[in-house]
């Protein structure tokens, strides 16, 4: 017999564990011949090997338990999961423990509920061999319940549907083409004068410069001191109802003469009102079924003011009559339009930009239709800002990849870049 202290060098285990290796130059079931006068002093005790050397405290405080030593091991997904099928092929842990006699004493009753397996010698007719297919004299053992969508069973037939291949196009129901027709043609945009009278005494709309002010609105700009402000004057809440309206999220003044205001709101109305006389909302446009974005007058010539854009979130930029509240176009531009500006200058004045949130900004032409006609795609980031400078000649753009940007009108490649 072999000596007590001695241990064979590498025990085999009969699960699959991994153990963690403490100590790679001696082995794990090596035993230390201490005594137990040299264990009674700590200072001459052999080194714990489950014990940190940065931090030796909280080593004993995690393992040391009231039982005895604790010890990190690790199970190995093989042996997890064959302990688990073996506790499911039982019936699961909810299954009270039976023995093996009761087991075996369970499958003969569920064998004598089944029918012969017949004579391998006969084919068909009574006493034919059914081998594994052998049915259950208990109906129980037959009902299977199929759910909806499921199986089908022997005696279902299965209707074939119509097969369409990859790549065909439907075409939509008549009905719903010509109502999308109808639409597109007449228009989902809608306007609502809301002043109290619509006409002056000489028959003359809003968009008049009022002569009648204390001050003049036909000067020159830079002809007038301004001052800093220091009193409120006047509050508009032209969004939502009194006192609790939407978020304001555009606006711009009429061009020359700002005795008219434009704003545009989350609920994705466009109103204008009244800056000097009576100061009241004057009229409402309806089309954008989202938050509008941002609003700009054309300011080329004797149109300055006619009409102007509204974006929005809807992915659309309209085109409306500042004095009829009629939609004149719409231009389906795909995302998010940011800003829109229309070029000042006299000779491009019914051309416009628009900044949009896939880093792109796009020209369009207001009498060519929803196409665009030239693109600018540098930026690496939504943009924010335009601005023309130089006569309308060049422009500038701020985008959210922190870079400023000037460009050539209508040329897509840009002249300088601070960042």
């Amino acid at each position: 017999m072999a000596d007590f202290n001695e241990y064979p060098p590498d025990l085999p285990v009969r699960d699959a564990l991994i153990l963690r290796n403490h100590t790679a130059a001696e082995s794990a079931h090596a035993v230390v011949p201490y005594s137990g006068t040299d264990l009674a002093r700590p200072q001459l005790g052999p080194a714990n090997p489950f014990k940190g050397s940065d931090e030796p405290s909280v080593g004993d405080k995690r393992k040391n338990v009231l039982t005895g030593r604790a010890e990190e091991t690790f199970i190995s997904e093989h042996t997890f999961r064959a302990k688990h099928r073996a506790v499911e092929r039982d019936g699961g842990p909810e299954r009270e423990f039976v023995g093996s006699k009761r087991m075996k004493e369970m499958a003969r009753e569920v064998k004598r509920e089944r029918e012969g397996k017949g004579s391998a010698t006969v084919a068909d007719g009574e006493g034919a061999y059914l081998g594994p297919w052998a049915k259950y004299k208990n109906t129980r053992w037959e009902e299977v319940e199929v759910e909806e969508g499921g199986e089908l069973g022997s005696d279902e037939e299965e209707v074939e549907e119509e097969v369409v291949g990859s790549g065909t196009v439907i075409r939509a129901p008549e009905v719903n083409l010509q109502r999308r027709e109808e639409v597109e043609k007449q228009g989902e945009e809608t306007s609502v004068f809301e002043g109290g009278e619509e006409f002056d005494y000489l028959g003359r709309g809003y968009l008049h410069v009022p002569q009648d002010l204390d001050i003049s609105l036909t000067k020159e700009v830079g002809s007038v001191t301004n001052f800093i402000p220091k009193k409120v004057v006047h509050v508009w809440r032209p969004h939502g109802r009194q006192g609790s309206g939407s978020a304001v999220t555009s606006l711009r003044l009429f061009p020359g003469s700002s005795h008219l205001g434009l704003s545009g709101g989350a609920d994705g109305l466009v109103k204008i009102w009244d800056v000097y006389r009576n100061r009241e909302v004057l009229r409402s446009y309806k089309g954008h079924n989202k938050a509008v974005t941002d609003l700009d007058f054309v300011r080329a010539g004797g149109a300055a003011g006619r009409r102007f854009l509204s974006g929005g979130f809807d992915r659309k930029v309209r085109l409306w009559d500042t004095e009829t509240g009629q939609c004149v176009q719409r231009f389906n531009v795909g995302k998010t339009p940011h800003v829109v500006k229309f070029n000042p200058g006299s000779e491009n004045g019914h051309e416009f930009l628009a900044g949009l949130s896939d880093n792109r900004i796009v020209q369009y032409d207001s009498r060519a239709g929803n196409e665009t006609v030239q693109e600018y795609d540098h930026h690496l980031g939504a943009i924010n800002t335009l601005e023309f400078i130089d006569d309308s000649r060049r422009f500038m753009s701020t985008s959210d990849d922190r870079s400023l940007r000037v460009w050539e009108y209508g040329i897509p490649v840009e002249i300088k870049t601070i960042r």
